[in-house]
């Protein structure tokens, strides 16, 4: 992919480059945690976290939350 077209894609959809890629080591890099492209990893932990949170929340607090996210996203 090319440097102009991941850019445009980014601004188009308002989101750093962080939020369109991951990155998944090789084995013998996975051991490397000090790395600068740990940043692109996917917490697994953490995402499978708020999708329980989610998934239990009644709707009327569903719809609090997403007044919240939309307020936070805002700023």
């Amino acid at each position: 992919m090319k440097t102009i077209t991941l850019q445009q894609g980014r601004l188009s959809l308002n989101c750093t480059p962080n939020d369109l890629l991951e990155w998944v080591p090789s084995k013998d890099m996975a051991a490397n945690t000090t790395h600068s492209l740990n940043a692109l990893k996917r917490n697994e932990a953490f995402l499978n976290n708020v999708t329980q949170l989610m998934n239990s929340a009644p709707l009327e607090k569903l719809e609090k939350i997403q007044e919240i996210i939309q307020k936070e996203l805002e700023e």
